[in-house]
């Protein structure tokens, strides 16, 4: 799967010296909530700090009404790069945005890794036809490795587990 550098984002840009400050206020008011996009760097730029922020507005809108009040900000935009050190936490997550919502339920939920090999199988759906199928597969497939770096082949089950020796047809 390849990475993105030219992806343009909103940044919030804040003094230094008001950093750590508002790194507690943030986890203090906005306990559950992710407010800042880790999966961008936070950006470093003379006498200020740039925290990348997550794409919904409405949770923006309320910072900046809550930021107000402490701090002297600026939200901008700026392109940037991805954090090479950002855990996935599923596939679904990998993969959103990258396929229409219609398609993000057939992605399996799980699938089996044996050493460097990784197992899944995939439910056929009349909802697409053959050749999108194909490349559907294949993004899963660039998306488990990405997540996995142990992983390096990805391998689709293609029959039932039969007979006393348990192998597939």
């Amino acid at each position: 799967m390849k990475i993105n550098y030219n992806t343009k984002i909103k940044f919030l840009r804040l003094k230094k010296k008001d950093g750590q400050q508002f790194i507690k206020l943030i986890k203090n008011r906005f306990k559950n909530v992710q407010l800042i996009n880790s999966y961008y760097k936070i950006l470093n730029e003379k006498e200020y700090l740039l925290f990348p922020l997550v794409e919904n507005q409405d949770l923006i809108d309320k910072l900046i009404t809550f930021l107000e009040k402490n701090f002297n900000f600026k939200i901008i935009s700026k392109e940037t790069l991805p954090n090479l050190n950002y855990k996935y936490g599923s596939l679904l997550e990998v993969l959103k945005g990258r396929f229409p919502e219609k398609y993000l339920e057939l992605i399996p939920q799980s699938y089996d890794i044996i050493g460097n090999i990784t197992v899944i199988e995939f439910d056929k759906f009349n909802c697409i036809d053959e050749r999108e199928f194909i490349i559907f597969k294949e993004k899963i497939a660039e998306a488990i490795i990405m997540i996995n770096k142990n992983v390096k082949s990805v391998f689709e089950k293609k029959g039932k587990i039969k007979g006393t020796y348990r192998l597939r047809k």
